[in-house]
């Protein structure tokens, strides 16, 4: 109720950035969940984009805040995948260039057999603005174009 209420006492443009977040948020889980990555693969940037940005904006701090606290509360699972793709495109639509990351670290297990944990991270000029927390902890995997799965081919 609490997040309700602050919702409706918050200022129009961040009402609108918030609506925008929870349909790119379900978008972004949908595409995660039922359409195979190869097809939706290219809309990720994942490669370095060329900026003149020494530090990120405001606005693509602000996107950052929302993205989590609307995740916080939509009725799906929305984990860093779906944040980072949605606060990717909020920041695309702003004209912000970002960089989408991906990374994996072995995850601790008590068994023999060993998983692999994944993350994912937003940047944006160089700094970390969305699932930052242990980014240091996982090995950043290349982009899509060094491993062979060009973001441009369908």
């Amino acid at each position: 109720m609490k997040s309700l209420w602050s919702f409706l006492r918050a200022p129009a443009t961040s009402k609108a950035m918030a609506l925008e977040a929870a349909l790119l948020l379900l978008i972004a889980r949908l595409l995660v969940l039922y359409v195979p990555l190869r097809h939706w693969r290219r809309r990720l940037t994942t490669a370095e984009e060329a900026s003149s940005l020494a530090r990120p904006p405001f606005v693509a701090w602000k996107v950052a805040r929302i993205i989590r606290r609307v995740a916080a509360w939509v009725p799906f699972r929305a984990v860093c995948l779906p944040q980072a793709m949605a606060a990717q495109w909020m920041l695309r639509r702003r004209r912000i260039p970002s960089r989408l990351s991906f990374g994996a670290r072995r995850e601790p297990s008590e068994t023999a057999t060993v998983g692999l944990e994944f993350h994912a991270w937003l940047s944006v000029g160089g700094k970390c603005i969305l699932g930052g927390q242990e980014v240091e902890t996982y090995a950043a995997l290349p982009p899509f174009d060094e491993i062979g799965l060009d973001a441009s081919a369908s």
